[in-house]
């Protein structure tokens, strides 16, 4: 038998009167937009795990959330990015997990009006300003991550002495499909 805790920032969004900028900065973001600021959990690493205890990151970050008719936006500040690191347009993975960068990843799924789960949508963000976009759709027995070309995310960041910022527009028909979203 294996206990485990988990922990993450639960907000409400609200809604964007006029236009944002995806340029990589968080000047035009308001302060009621902000979701979480502090220490996040470090990504599970071999010790954690044999001692079943969750770390928090070393330096804080800040998320924030909001959205307007077309697109989901969601915005970070992380401190403590590696210096040197290697530029590529995919993400490495070991036993499951993305390694040998930094990365900001974020998880979104849907709830419909009948209380069911959508899709599980998955973004991992890189400081070179690469952004990787998979589904998870466990409709008609599948499960299976399956990447998402073409999908119209937009992403820019901004990385210097070690801290990052990045903005992503995700687009509403990625999340919800083609099902109408009930604002």
């Amino acid at each position: 038998q294996y206990h485990a805790q988990t922990m993450l920032p639960v907000a409400t969004s609200d809604r964007r009167e006029g236009h944002l900028a995806i340029d990589g900065k968080l000047d035009e973001w308001y302060p009621s937009d902000l979701i979480h600021d502090g220490r996040m959990v470090r990504m599970l690493d071999r010790p954690s795990v044999q001692h079943r205890r969750i770390e928090l990151a070393s330096a804080p970050s800040q998320v924030y959330t909001t959205w307007a008719d077309e697109n989901f936006y969601l915005a970070f500040r992380v401190s403590g990015i590696t210096a040197a690191q290697p530029q590529r347009n995919f993400l490495q993975y070991d036993s499951r997990r993305a390694w040998g960068e930094d990365l900001c990843q974020a998880m979104i799924q849907p709830i419909n009006d009948d209380s069911s789960a959508g899709p599980l949508i998955y973004i991992a963000c890189k400081p070179g300003g690469v952004c990787v976009v998979e589904r998870l759709d466990s409709r008609g027995g599948s499960q299976a991550w399956q990447t998402m070309t073409g999908a119209a995310v937009r992403y820019a960041a901004q990385a210097s002495a070690g801290a990052w910022t990045g903005e992503v527009a995700i687009p509403w028909k990625l999340i919800v499909g083609d099902r109408k979203r009930v604002v």
